[in-house]
């Protein structure tokens, strides 16, 4: 996929997610995006917990979200698997946030350990051959597949961000239904504010981000402007660092 049609899709994809209400929605919106990019499918998302140990706090429907192309007893196979032999190398790379892997790479890990060779075999059980997994803040959005994943840095960067928007929809999402939060909440970035911050991060100046996403150079930079206001930074590529630390999802 050329830059331009990567950008052009991705502004879709934002523009999109930005209007859904539901978490299926979004996974399914997600799904139909990634299979024009890879060779990979959605399997799901979920936001980490602050006690990571405790897996009765996850729950599906509420932290957990999977595309309905998951077998439902996939989740229960895990936390089974997890009580047992504790962590996987997945779930610690995940956790220490060490940017997008795929599964191959942490088997690699793995061996090179000795050690969690149980999610590989249940992943194996289930048809899955590969997975792609992106964290972001407290979100992991995972990708599977049938097949080995070679993905080169562009197609790597572009589920990555495809998964980023996900992620933030979800938490914007969660938000609204967490009756017990207390206090005034700092509003989200909306999917067109994060389209235009991914470019900028490339490099883009605002007049050929205009004309990438087919908008006003006055509207990019208006985008601009509610990005730095809603993450508290004081220049564009400011803001691109604190949407990049995920600060929103703390």
């Amino acid at each position: 996929m050329s830059h331009r049609r990567a950008v052009t899709a991705a502004m879709s994809l934002a523009g999109q997610i930005d209007r859904l209400e539901r978490p299926a929605d979004v996974l399914d919106a997600l799904h139909r995006h990634v299979a024009t990019i890879a060779e990979v499918s959605v399997f799901g998302a979920w936001r980490s917990s602050l006690r990571r140990d405790d897996l009765d706090s996850y729950i599906v429907g509420k932290n957990v979200f999977l595309h309905p192309t998951v077998p439902h007893t996939f989740i229960d196979d895990f936390f089974a698997m997890r009580r047992e032999h504790g962590p996987s190398v997945t779930v610690r790379r995940a956790w220490q946030n060490r940017g997008p892997f795929t599964l191959t790479e942490a088997m690699r890990e793995a061996k090179a350990s000795g050690r969690d060779r149980w999610v590989f075999d249940l992943f194996a059980h289930y048809g899955i051959r590969d997975g792609f997994y992106c964290p972001h803040g407290m979100w992991i959005v995972l990708f599977w597949s049938k097949r080995i994943l070679k993905l080169p840095v562009p197609t790597r960067a572009m589920l990555s961000f495809a998964a980023e928007l996900a992620a933030f929809r979800l938490e914007d999402l969660m938000e609204r239904n967490r009756k017990q939060f207390a206090g005034k909440r700092e509003p989200a970035l909306t999917g067109r504010e994060l389209a235009v911050l991914y470019q900028v991060s490339v490099g883009e100046r605002a007049d050929e981000i205009a004309r990438a996403l087919q908008i006003a150079e006055a509207t990019v930079r208006t985008f601009l402007k509610r990005a730095q206001k809603k993450l508290n930074a004081r220049t564009p590529a400011h803001a691109v660092a604190e949407a990049m630390r995920g600060l929103l999802m703390q």
